[in-house]
């Protein structure tokens, strides 16, 4: 989805971990989209700590929810069954 924006800044070497607000200062989208990437990359990151990169994870209520038969790369895209 394409949204009007003021300002996207991915800037991980910052290394911020979330947005103060100031008293008087007025809201705007730049500050609730820094907040937004901030969280998305913090849950994105805890999950590859937790889980693993590139792991589809799969209750233990619900194993055959979601079973892989065969996963080969094609013309550089991952195909599954």
């Amino acid at each position: 989805m394409r949204g009007d924006f003021s300002s996207w800044n991915k800037e991980k070497d910052q290394n911020f971990n979330g947005v103060l607000h100031q008293q008087g200062r007025v809201l705007l989208d730049r500050d609730w989209n820094a907040q937004t990437e901030i969280l998305n990359d913090w849950q994105e990151t805890a999950a590859q700590d937790i889980i693993g990169a590139g792991v589809a994870a799969v209750p233990a209520d619900a194993a055959d929810s979601f079973k892989v038969t065969d996963a080969r790369i094609v013309s550089a895209k991952l195909k599954f069954r």
